[in-house]
């Protein structure tokens, strides 16, 4: 976590091991977990 973000607080929660959100962001959480963003069938 350390290396990827250069914070040592939490949250720091990665999603595609691309989009890094730092802190509880409601809506950078729900904008990069849409189900558009979601790859499907």
């Amino acid at each position: 976590m350390v290396e990827k973000t250069k914070q040592m607080g939490v949250p720091v929660i990665i999603i595609d091991d691309k989009d890094i959100v730092i802190g509880f962001n409601v809506a950078k959480l729900d904008s990069l977990l849409a189900p558009d963003k979601k790859p499907g069938p």
